[in-house]
């Protein structure tokens, strides 16, 4: 951080702006008293939610009638702790008005930001995430390749897929075409590799070269967009049919588990006892990413990869698997309902906070009008939080 309390990560995506902000954060862990804590806004669509996500990676709770800006106030007055807030720029506008607030009333605050654009606040310091160095032609030595991080990329993540893979006079030319070909973007990169399980460097390479054009929608460099985008083109081709109908659907979670995969994703083309073998696949391909944390297994997919199954999806399509979605969550926050109060509510504590997000989603897309299974009453602040009803149950949100 260098002394500044608000940095900002930019660059395009797949960048590795996020796997920067959380190495930073494991490195400074130790920097600050009271820890690092981060909360990744990539399903917050509605800025008025940001305190709420803000609160939610703070794990504050406690009865009170606070106003949630109050409740952080109080929380954050005395602490000294670095806030990484991750994929800010769907809500741009709150994050900048939530953050300047924060570090007003908090001297011990550091913010850390990720984001396809600067916040655009005073003192805020901008730092580019820029695509990885790649060798301006592919007629290059082993000693030359170490100079450039995208070849060092490639061979480290090529070994975990063929063990004891590493860069050779005989391959170094192929790689370095690969990285060049994607623009030394990590999460290209990244892709490529995991078809190394059935591919020579040869092909992979070949592979790429048959790419499609292509226009994004996403405000970020559009050569790295065409080049990504190839690849999520390319990635998807070599998904087998049951994979890419697995990609497509799980576009609409915000981070999953293997029982909400099955309740959401599964039908007559994809049948519920393949789903662990297909949704294995994905994880082998990096297309899913398993969450590394304690307690049951979650997986997710980063947020360009799940913007690209989005687009694959009908329209028909996703609205049917968003009240598919909407459903499984309807349920589940009626089981927490039941459940709160019994012997698991440590258990179900756990569960339903992994979940607000898939929660937040699920209310944002009824309240929008798609669905009349579903009602807006009066908000009512508890514990720094709204509570919402559905028709048929009451669910409540630390």
């Amino acid at each position: 951080m260098g002394g500044a309390r608000l940095v900002t990560l930019t660059g395009s995506g797949g960048a590795g702006k996020t796997r920067l902000a959380r190495q930073v954060g494991t490195e400074l862990d130790r920097a600050y008293s009271d820890g690092v804590w981060l909360a990744d806004l990539a399903e917050v669509h509605d800025g008025s939610l940001v305190e709420y996500a803000v609160a939610d990676a703070l794990a504050i709770g406690g009865q009170t009638d606070l106003p949630l800006s109050r409740l952080l106030r109080d929380y954050l007055a005395d602490r000294e702790l670095l806030l990484i807030m991750d994929n800010c720029e769907r809500v741009l506008d709150a994050c900048a008005a939530t953050v300047d607030r924060l570090l007003r009333s908090a001297p011990g605050l550091s913010v850390l930001c990720t984001s396809r654009q600067p916040l655009g606040m005073v003192g805020e310091v901008v730092r580019t995430v820029a695509p990885l160095a790649v060798p301006a032609t592919i007629e290059i030595t082993l000693v030359q390749a170490a100079d450039y991080p995208a070849l060092t990329l490639f061979a480290d993540r090529a070994a975990t897929v063929l063990p004891g893979f590493t860069l050779t006079a005989a391959n170094v030319g192929v790689v370095a075409k690969i990285c060049r070909h994607l623009d030394g973007l990590p999460l290209a990169i990244e892709l490529a590799v995991a078809q190394l399980r059935s591919r020579s460097l040869e092909e992979l390479a070949a592979g790429l070269g048959r790419s499609f054009p292509w226009v994004s929608h996403w405000p970020v460099s559009p050569a790295h967009h065409a080049r990504l985008h190839d690849t999520f083109d390319w990635s998807f081709g070599l998904c087998s049919t049951a994979e890419r109908a697995l990609w497509t659907r799980l576009s609409v979670f915000a981070g999953f588990d293997l029982a909400g995969a099955t309740a959401v994703c599964s039908g007559d083309d994809l049948p519920a006892e393949a789903m662990l073998d297909t949704l294995a696949g994905l994880v082998d391909k990096s297309i899913v990413v398993r969450e590394e944390e304690d307690g049951p297994v979650r997986y997710c997919l980063l947020e360009t990869v799940r913007q690209y199954g989005l687009e694959q999806l009908a329209e028909a399509d996703q609205a049917a698997l968003r009240r598919r979605h909407r459903d499984w969550y309807l349920q589940l926050a009626e089981r927490f309902d039941t459940e709160w109060f019994g012997a698991a509510q440590r258990e179900w504590a756990a569960r339903i906070r992994a979940e607000y997000a898939n929660l937040r989603l699920a209310l944002g897309w009824c309240l929008a009008g798609c669905s009349a299974r579903w009602r807006r009453i009066p908000s009512r602040r508890r514990n720094g939080s709204a509570r919402c009803r559905p028709t048929s149950a009451s669910w409540s949100r630390r």
